[in-house]
């Protein structure tokens, strides 16, 4: 297809009111020429459009040369980006068929164009050449760029065809990624690569073969070692750079030995300049490697930061060199470092703590050991927390953190037992990710503050009758009144923590009782987001409730103890459902759980005695640990077919669970995930299991037979432990080791066959098996522990390989009547060993 020229394009896009189909709200913005802004390219004109309805700027690509397969690409790319959230990225919409061009080089009157939000900025090339005396910004360009790198290696797309061109560097200093024409996004997995990207920033490998998340890693170290070499020394950039890259070519990566400007690096002696350089020879060699993240991660720190802005460590500084907030928080003279945080002595519990706006850093053990806060607040000013700033802060379950921070120390939140999330702000989950890797888990994007501090209640609005509201009235803070029905006003969107006053402690089996409420119904209006820790929780005599369909987040404890209430009908609004939510809801007889639930936490519906059936989300990944604890009238559950994994005691207690059939790809059951499923008769394990944890299966009294997954190494010590009713059981030859008291108590087992794969047998593992009759084991070398088959009171024979029977009269000499050799050839024999064997036997029998 032939495509309209530019010349062309810029009559049809000074009329855009008429040769527009959708987009006939646009209007081109003119330069001081009169003409449309425009910038040009290989394939394609970029305009300058404006919006006439509200003045927004956007970027419409039009193409000037054929490109196969670009339409198809174009969809799935907007697919993929409309839900990412960003600001390395701009969302894009592709419309076919949009532009009317009244063309000389085709018969074609209609065209596609591309539209994405106008990016204000300079290339990066551009930004670069004009700051070269700028040592501020020459670091500030490198740092942002770690960033940037830190943030896009670990999505599951990548932008294809990296470059300075290509990195727009707005006001601000921020950075931002266009031109998507060779992107990767998982749906085309598979595919070959419509473009290879500028070869003085691609890999010397990569081929059109080479189309996947990886893609980008080569450039980022590439570009990222050259800014940070350029702000040591800018003078590198006049010599080794040109026009269109910076200091290394297409040649020096394929003899990156023989590269003269890296041996020149060298010489600069600067240690993250040294790790860049291994870094580039590392993926030169690898082509891609899984360290790259974590390397970058740790690589380039900010080098404008004075060293003491960045010093976290706290020394005994004299009273005249510090202040004191009326907490008891105590800072150094000018606020910008927290050397302790309040004192307990002035510290009301149940508060939350701000830290002071200003602050900068938050020094080591800043709040070590704190007993009472639960709750705090970091402001946008700081970037460096310390060594164990939190360390065992027993309570605290909620903290914000801004996005400003760039250091994290080590052990921060060690010993938080209470901790429940870590609120950030929205799109920069992969940021956090990287400085707290292990409490991933915890990260949760734009979701405010559930605390009410007291500061807050005093200063509320009251309602009638008895509630407390912010001033805005957006937020509830406390419930006072002895109504049992009360109506919540229009307009709230958040239910504060503990709004009912039921706060209590320990598991629901000995605290729910002690929370009293009067409170039969509440009505919540439609504006409602948030439902905060413990919101309604101990409300014992709650029995209706309807969430309305703008809650997205259930927070932990949130319904827990609400023993009347009979039933809760989740809408597809709800994205998170805390640990606890529901736990203690003994009146709860079922519950749908809709497709738009991304998190559920542990323990969510523990001790809901009457639940019966239950309905789970399609998008569930994992059966969350103690999930449905002691859920004694369970008797349906639907597994969706993404659960890969059981979670610990996920079912345990459930006594009216009769068979569970596990999706195809569960890899992990975890320990005492069906412990005293008393009616459960019948489960299927899939081929997909890896791994099945200890008293997975105890005392399951009814199971009578169970096939085990070939993939499966061990059986965990208690696996089978008091089934009582197991009599057919198969070991599979992936088994190597039967652990500890396996089968403990499996008094209807009658016979039960080793295979040579396993080597070894621990204490008690068949013990008290009081019909086990016959044992056959193959494997001659196997290891017997002691009070293996002992209570095995009809056991009449053991047979051991052919030739063994003295070896397994030293591990089980109470044995010698019941031990037998074994003369049947081994199924695994190969047909020269099987003539050997035969041989053997021939042999004997003449003798």
């Amino acid at each position: 297809m032939n495509y309209p020229l530019i010349s062309e394009y810029i009559e049809a896009i000074k009329a855009a009111e008429d040769n527009f189909e959708e987009l006939n709200y646009l209007r081109p913005v003119l330069a001081a020429d009169g003409q449309p802004v425009m910038t040009s390219g290989n394939f394609a004109v970029v305009f300058k459009m404006k919006d006439e309805r509200d003045g927004k700027q956007y970027a419409v690509k039009c193409f000037t040369k054929e490109q196969q397969g670009r339409e198809d690409a174009y969809r799935l790319i907007a697919d993929e980006l409309q839900n990412v959230v960003s600001p390395y990225i701009v969302p894009i919409k592709y419309l076919e068929k949009e532009l009317f061009v009244d063309s000389k080089q085709t018969d074609e009157t209609e065209f596609p164009v591309l539209l994405m939000d106008w990016v204000e900025g300079k290339t990066l090339d551009k930004y670069l050449r004009e700051n070269l005396e700028d040592q501020y910004a020459l670091e500030m360009l490198a740092y942002r760029l770690s960033q940037l790198a830190q943030w896009l290696i670990p999505q599951p797309f990548a932008h294809g065809d990296l470059k300075p061109d290509n990195i727009l560097v707005r006001e601000d200093g921020t950075l931002v990624l266009v031109d998507y024409d060779g992107m990767y996004v998982p749906a085309m997995k598979g595919q070959k690569a419509r473009e290879l990207g500028s070869p003085d920033f691609r890999h010397p490998l990569r081929t059109e073969d080479d189309f996947d998340e990886h893609i980008d890693d080569f450039p980022l170290v590439s570009i990222l070692l050259s800014l940070k070499a350029i702000s040591l020394n800018p003078q590198l950039l006049e010599e080794y750079g040109a026009a269109d890259r910076l200091l290394f070519s297409e040649k020096d990566y394929r003899d990156i030995s023989r590269c003269e400007v890296l041996n020149k690096l060298y010489c600069l002696e600067d240690t993250i300049l040294d790790r860049l350089i291994s870094l580039l020879t590392s993926t030169i060699n690898n082509k891609y490697i899984a360290t790259v993240f974590i390397e970058l991660n740790q690589i380039v720190e900010c080098n404008h930061i004075d060293k003491k802005e960045r010093n976290t460590e706290v020394t005994n500084l004299d009273p005249e060199q510090t202040n004191t907030d009326v907490f008891g928080a105590i800072y150094t003279q000018d606020y910008s470092k927290l050397i302790q945080g309040p004192d307990c002595v002035f510290f009301n519990k149940r508060n939350g703590y701000s830290v002071r706006f200003g602050t900068k850093i938050i020094g080591n053990k800043a709040f070590f050991d704190n007993q009472d806060i639960e709750s705090i607040t970091i402001p946008a000013t700081v970037t460096h927390i310390g060594d164990w700033a939190f360390r065992d802060c027993s309570r605290l379950y909620e903290i914000i953190l801004p996005n400003s921070i760039i250091h994290v120390g080590n052990d921060v939140f060690a010993g938080c037992r209470s901790l429940r999330h870590i609120i950030i702000p929205k799109g920069s989950r992969h940021k956090f990710v990287a400085l707290l890797p292990a409490l991933c888990g915890l990260l949760i994007e734009d979701i405010e503050s559930t605390v009410a501090t007291n500061e807050e209640i005093e200063k509320g609005w009251i309602a009638s009758p008895g509630a407390i509201y912010s001033n805005d009235r957006k937020k509830l803070l406390k419930i006072c009144s002895e109504f049992s029905n009360i109506s919540i006003i229009n307009g709230t969107e958040i239910i504060s923590n503990d709004v009912f006053g039921n706060h209590y402690e320990g598991d629901f089996f000995s605290s729910f009782s002690l929370a009293k409420s009067p409170f039969k119904k509440i009505y919540l209006p439609n504006t409602i987001r948030i439902i905060g820790y413990h919101a309604f929780g101990g409300c014992n005599s709650l029995t209706d409730i309807i969430i309305p369909n703008s809650v997205k987040y259930i927070g932990e404890w949130a319904f827990a103890g609400c023993s009347s209430l009979t039933q809760i009908v989740l809408p597809d609004s709800v994205k998170y459902i805390g640990e606890w939510a529901f736990a203690g809801c003994s009146s709860l007889t079922q519950i749908v759980l809709p497709d738009s639930v991304k998190y559920i936490g542990e323990n969510v519906f523990s001790g809901c005695k009457l639940l019966s059936n239950a309905t789970l989300p399609k998008s569930l990944a994992e059966i969350p640990c103690n999930m449905f604890y002691f859920c004694k009238s369970l008797s349906k559950v639907n597994i969706p077919e993404g659960v890969n994994s059981i979670g610990d005691e996920a079912f345990a207690y459930c006594e009216s669970i009769t068979e569970m059939c596990l999706p195809k790809g569960v890899t992990h059951i975890g320990k005492s995930s069906f412990f005293r499923c008393y009616s459960l008769t019948n489960i299927i394990v899939p081929e997909s299991v890896i791994e099945i944890g200890e008293d997975a299966f105890e005392e399951c009294i009814s199971l009578s037979v169970i096939k085990l997954a070939n993939s499966i190494s061990k059986i965990s010590a208690n696996m089978f432990a008091g089934c009582t009713s197991l009599d057919n059981v198969t070991i599979p030859y992936s088994i190597k080791l039967i652990e500890h008291h396996a089968f403990y108590l499996c008094e209807s087992l009658k016979e039960i066959t080793i295979p040579d794969s396993v080597y070894r047998l621990e204490k008690g593992a068949f013990y008290k098996c009081r019909l086990l009759r016959k044992v056959i084991i193959k494997n001659p070398d196997i290891v017997i522990e002691e009070l293996v088959f002992d209570d095995c009171e009809s056991l009449m024979t053991i047979t051991v390989p052919n030739g063994t029977k003295q070896r397994f009269l030293k591990m089980l000499p109470k044995y010698k009547k019941q031990i037998v050799e074994d003369t049947i050839i081994p199924n695994e024999l190969k047909e020269e060993e099987t003539k050997s064997f035969f041989y053997g036997l021939l042999s004997k029998h003449r003798d």
